[in-house]
């Protein structure tokens, strides 16, 4: 419908469905890979997952100079939406049901969960008798507020945490990416030299997403969080005391983009962690809506401080000192699954040789 779209404020408002949309899509999908996902390896494949998004950034960027020299802005966005109608489809055929949902409606008495729990089962080639297991937390009251449920007294601390180390992360990752080419700029390099820093710390991602999930399956989600963000912060201002010189600014840009992706692919791991599963839907796209704000409020501070006259090393220092205080509050959370059993298991059900 963008695509179609003949007027700025009709396009505005496709654009805010189309967010809707994306916001949903990216919720589930942390969800639903953090309950198939065995505790051990859980955070490696969330940052697996959450390296999709530099990644489809990347090819998408890339496809969309022929699309738009070939057919317009409107190229973009048809072709987006026919490849989102396509995964439609794919995701109907191929992605199974969260088993921790499952698991709770069986606990509501709904029997014919844990036929589907049987099918999904199967799908994945596991053929002994399912037993879908206690998903943790109380089911929610009916006709109650789930997201009041957040800030119950079980779930207050970890809320506000939660929602204060998405804050500042999203804001100082956007920070670095959208205004990184225009602050090199700024400290004396050329808009080519600029915009190719920006790519370098974008290169980074892919690196940095598998690189905190490895480390996490070894040292733990948490621990490894705090050292990504501390490691962030003093990269930021060595890449800010280096500008004037282009190769040793490239190398540091590298290297703080490897380290600020792993903080973002970071917050994809603990959120999950974080709730029960009758929960962990809605405390995800909570927190990621939180995080949204800072997003939005980043770059738009920092424009008004270059105006007042900031200078970038001034917008880095104070950016690298917000990451920093992420490093100290990340280890107040407290997880639900680095404790869990070490093995292959999910926490909603298991596979057993035995009979119901």
């Amino acid at each position: 419908m963008t695509a179609l779209a003949s007027s700025m404020p009709e396009i505005l408002v496709w654009r805010l469905i189309t967010g809707l949309g994306i916001g949903g899509i990216m919720t589930s999908g942390i969800v639903l890979v953090s309950e198939y996902a065995n505790a051990k390896y859980r955070a490696l494949a969330l940052s697996i997952y959450s390296a999709g998004f530099p990644l489809g950034a990347t090819f998408g960027g890339l496809a969309a100079v022929p699309l738009i020299n070939t057919f317009g802005w409107q190229g973009v966005f048809a072709v987006g939406g026919f490849v989102t109608l396509g995964a439609i489809v794919a995701v109907t055929l191929f992605i199974p049901e969260s088993i921790d949902h499952l698991a709770a409606r069986l606990r509501s008495g709904r029997e014919q969960a844990l036929n589907r729990a049987e099918r999904i089962a199967r799908r994945l080639g596991i053929q002994e008798s399912v037993t879908l297991g206690e998903v943790g937390g109380a089911a929610p009251e009916r006709g109650r507020n789930v997201y009041a449920t957040l800030f119950s007294r079980e779930n207050r601390k970890n809320t506000m945490v939660l929602w204060a180390v998405y804050f500042m992360v999203m804001s100082t990752f956007y920070f670095v990416s959208s205004w990184t080419p225009k602050l090199l700029t700024e400290a004396g390099l050329s808009t080519e030299e600029g915009i190719f820093g920006g790519l370098v710390i974008m290169a980074g991602g892919l690196v940095g997403n598998v690189l905190y999930g490895t480390c996490s399956a070894r040292w733990g989600a948490r621990r490894v969080m705090a050292w990504f963000a501390l490691i962030s912060a003093v990269l930021m201002v060595a890449f800010a005391g280096t500008t004037s010189t282009l190769f040793l600014a490239l190398a540091l840009g590298l290297l703080l983009g490897v380290f600020i992706n792993g903080c973002m692919a970071s917050l994809y791991a603990l959120a999950p962690m974080t709730y029960s599963a009758d929960l962990r839907s809605t405390g995800v796209g909570a927190a990621m809506g939180f995080g949204r704000i800072g997003s939005i409020l980043a770059p738009i501070v920092v424009g008004g401080l270059l105006d007042v006259g900031w200078t970038p090393i001034a917008l880095y220092i104070l950016l690298a000192l917000i990451i920093l205080a992420t490093a100290g509050m990340v280890p107040r959370l407290s997880t639900r699954t680095e404790s869990a059993p070490q093995d292959g298991e999910s926490e909603g059900a298991r596979a057993e040789p035995s009979t119901r």
